[in-house]
């Protein structure tokens, strides 16, 4: 039976026409969404994007500070490791959220969202190019503080640190090449040396002096001076590069005017060297200055030396000391007691021949170590990324704030204190106790005044410990002229050093000033 074309006609015809009528429904209800509909969808869009946007943050933050953790079994039990667990948890959520959302709406508004995500997208790399021109402008992931703002993490490079240590380790011009490693004490200065610009000599015994090679242990007990005391009197000075007169010639020390001073009833022999710490002054004394049986020892110290005990390694806290490459001996207090935690030291040579800077021993005891400034292995394409090393770094309070306030600082070294004093009186000899003022101890309105600034002094009177204030001496010098560039002692302030610091010595060991 044939249709009648009518018919026929009418059924072809409604497929279409229910079609039509179906797009027509769509396309009404994609206007039929009313202007609040649609705020309500951006405002979840947009929340859900942002939820992402930080989560994400966090758990990049999170998983590269749990990454430097050497046990997974850590990811429970540690604040990182918590933190890299809800991160997730929270970031996985917002995308299944976020596309469960967009499934269930009708054309217009999808297309509304995604052109919300898209542009965050772009936001974000506009955000992230942006922050890595600006921090490359502003910074530099080598071996430096950011300059605009010192209580932010370094981004330090080890390749780069070390390859220029070892640089400095070939040159035998450099001032590093006045020293010699000591595997005890970390560094001496070496016997019968002379610096390219003839500003520092050392003796044959490996004091500094006047000209390269002085022999002066020439005193013997045995000696007559004319005198009626049967000997003059051996001064030992122990210190640092206030002792030592760093930036001044011989002529112009304190150590060398004192000697004159005094005159010819005493001996000064000066073995301060640069970059000395408390508890290499007690290693130095115990190794090289005990064997010389000095009658008088005066310790020079200045804030910063107890602060120097809690260093491993000199390039931490000072990465541009090229000179002074060397380790420290790490001194911890156990049972009442010193014990040395890392000697005899790595060599020069070993620390920067090291492929990974995590990997040098005994970094865990060293207070100007965080492992968040230097890159890592897993890491290390990643970390090109500045806008990633400063983030990751986070903001921390400066580092000479953590240590000041670090509890263990001043109980090492009061007892690092107490036993150098205790050698030194059981070998018969006086000890006096200066305290050197460095810039910022003489100009208390410096706004930049480091936290230990006042450290010594605090230490001393905890401990007990009667010492010399050399503060007047310095206060006699006009305040432009009392430091160098560098902050040490200029010629006038040694010159006032001498004129009033052997008086208050030989009233501490005599109880008067008088000449014997």
């Amino acid at each position: 039976m044939i249709d009648p074309p009518g018919e026929l006609a009418h059924e072809t015809e409604g497929p279409t026409t229910a079609g039509s009528s179906r797009s027509a429904s769509a396309k009404t209800n994609d206007h039929a969404v009313s202007p609040a509909a649609r705020s309500s969808i951006s405002r979840l869009v947009a929340g859900l994007l942002i939820t992402i946007d930080i989560s994400s943050l966090l758990f990049v933050l999170a998983i590269y500070r749990f990454s430097t953790l050497a046990r997974p079994v850590l990811l429970v039990r540690t604040a990182s490791g918590l933190l890299t667990i809800g991160a997730a948890m929270v970031m996985a959520a917002a995308i299944l959220a976020l596309g469960r959302h967009l499934r269930r709406l009708t054309s217009a508004p999808r297309r509304q969202a995604v052109l919300m995500i898209l542009m965050n997208c772009g936001a974000l790399v506009l955000i992230v190019t942006a922050g890595e021109l600006m921090l490359r402008l502003v910074q530099k992931i080598s071996v430096h503080k950011p300059a605009w703002n010192l209580h932010l993490a370094a981004l330090r490079d080890w390749e780069e640190t070390s390859a220029e240590f070892r640089s400095a380790l070939g040159k035998s011009d450099h001032l590093h090449s006045y020293h010699e490693y000591h595997p005890v004490i970390g560094w001496t200065i070496g016997k019968n040396r002379r610096t390219s610009d003839g500003l520092y000599s050392s003796s044959a015994e490996g004091l500094r002096s006047a000209q390269q090679g002085d022999v002066l242990l020439t005193w013997s007990r045995s000696d007559v001076v004319g005198l009626s005391h049967p000997k003059p009197y051996r001064v030992a000075l122990i210190g640092d590069s206030f002792t030592f007169g760093y930036e001044v010639p011989y002529k112009d020390t304190w150590s060398h005017l004192i000697g004159l001073e005094l005159g010819k009833d005493f001996h000064v022999l000066n073995f301060g060297v640069m970059g000395y710490s408390v508890n290499q002054m007690r290693l130095k004394y115990e190794l090289e200055v005990r064997p010389t049986r000095p009658d008088i020892l005066v310790v020079g110290v200045i804030s910063h030396d107890f602060i120097r005990d809690g260093y491993v390694y000199n390039f931490m806290p000072a990465p541009n000391m090229l000179s002074l490459p060397y380790a420290r001996p790490r001194a911890v207090v156990r049972d009442g007691r010193l014990t040395l935690l890392n000697t005899p030291l790595i060599t020069p040579n070993d620390i920067f021949a090291t492929d990974d800077v995590h990997k040098l021993p005994n970094l865990q005891h060293d207070m100007a170590y965080d492992r968040f400034e230097w890159e890592t292995s897993a890491w290390r394409m990643p970390q090109r990324s500045f806008v990633l090393r400063f983030l990751t770094a986070w903001p921390r309070p400066a580092l000479a704030q953590q240590e000041a306030s670090d509890p263990g600082i001043g109980a090492l070294g009061q007892q690092v204190l107490a036993e150098l004093l205790d050698a030194i009186h059981r070998d018969g000899a006086k000890a006096v106790v200066v305290f050197f003022p460095d810039t910022f101890e003489m100009d208390s309105t410096n706004k930049y005044r480091p936290p230990y600034a006042m450290l010594a002094p605090k230490i001393f009177r905890e401990a007990r410990v009667d010492y010399v204030d050399a503060t007047p001496c310095i206060e006699k010098v006009p305040a432009d002229r009392r430091f160098s560039r560098s902050g040490h002692y200029g010629p006038e302030s040694n010159a006032a050093l001498a004129t009033c610091l052997p008086n208050m010595i030989l009233r501490k060991v005599f109880g008067s000033p008088t000449r014997l």
